[in-house]
């Protein structure tokens, strides 16, 4: 095509691209929840932005902490685990019911 036509105006899009999620409600890259009940399970989702249309994730890096209550507690609602997906498909699912604080 570029033989018969003058392709220097076009912008080829970028092959591999960094993004980070940002909170539709709050504009930021910083996910946070406070004063939570600790006597029952909680779960969160957050509307997010990626501006990434027609990419596929291939890598994804979760940078933070995630702090439970307690340890070795027994009982499906009482074991730590962290769960992320994305548009419904599963990325990172982390069950470590040692550890209280998660970096």
């Amino acid at each position: 095509m570029r033989i018969t036509h003058d392709l220097a105006d076009l912008e080829y899009p970028q092959v591999t691209r960094w993004v980070d999620f940002i909170d539709a409600a709050t504009g930021r890259n910083y996910f946070t929840e406070h004063s939570i009940d600790s006597s029952t399970w909680q779960g969160r989702t957050f509307a997010c932005r990626l501006n990434a249309k027609d990419y596929v994730i291939s890598n994804l890096v979760v940078q933070g902490f995630v702090y439970f209550w307690g340890t070795n507690d027994t009982g499906g609602s009482d074991i730590n685990t962290f769960d992320l997906r994305v548009d419904g498909r599963q990325y990172v699912h982390d069950v470590d019911n040692a550890v209280e604080r998660w970096y």
